[in-house]
């Protein structure tokens, strides 16, 4: 069973609703211009609804990552698994390198992006896309919630204690716009930490734990 987000749900709620508004219109156009209309011709509308809303769901599911598209279509294919390096900055500390790996699934209307490290998940709440300033490919926005594994979180284990969080990032595109070759860009948390992250070395299977990705992108 194919699972349609509520974006998608939304998206078929406006165009049945629009759809009734055109017919309506259509209706009382030809009333008042005195063309008779045979109450049969209104028989195909709920048909015609549901053709409208297999095309739009198919669309949202595939159609819009077809190549052919891209004039129309401006919104990046980042599905996959990435190779993801975290660059934590925090002065008079040296930066710290960190190897973790990210899962992209995506429609046209949704994008899931889940970081995956030895220690914790970072789960996506809030997404963004648009053109980067550069005019070059897509900026990517998300607001996310980082959580611990259990055995690292709510203790006081010196430097291996993780607590519960939320955070942003701000990821510019690279290579081609329609299906990127890497992001690049920076993330902030509310435990005042910063830091660089780079995407790359993509792959198109999807991979939910770390160490699944890592045997798959680091061999």
């Amino acid at each position: 069973m194919v699972e349609i987000d509520y974006r998608a749900r939304a998206m078929l709620r406006h165009v049945a609703a629009f759809l009734s508004v055109a017919v309506a219109m259509w209706v009382v156009a030809l009333w008042v211009l005195g063309v008779e209309l045979p109450w049969g011709v209104l028989k195909p509308y709920s048909a015609v609804v549901g053709g409208m809303g297999f095309v739009c769901t198919v669309y949202n599911l595939r159609v819009w990552r077809c190549p052919w598209l891209r004039w129309l279509v401006k919104r990046p294919d980042l599905r996959g698994t990435w190779a993801v390096t975290l660059v934590k900055i925090r002065p008079p500390a040296p930066p710290i390198e960190t190897t973790a790996y990210m899962k992209v699934t995506q429609t046209f209307f949704t994008l899931k992006m889940t970081l995956m490290t030895p220690k914790s998940s970072s789960f996506l709440l809030a997404d963004h896309i648009c053109p980067s300033e550069s005019g070059q490919g897509y900026r990517v926005i998300g607001v996310y919630r980082n959580q611990p594994e259990i055995q690292f979180r709510d203790e006081d284990k010196g430097k291996d204690k993780r607590e519960i969080h939320h955070g942003a990032h701000q990821l510019d595109t690279h290579g081609p716009a329609h299906r990127p070759d890497s992001l690049s860009g920076e993330y902030w948390t509310d435990r005042k930490t910063v830091g660089r992250m780079v995407l790359d070395n993509r792959v198109k299977e999807y991979y939910d734990q770390f160490e699944n990705a890592d045997k798959a992108l680091s061999g």
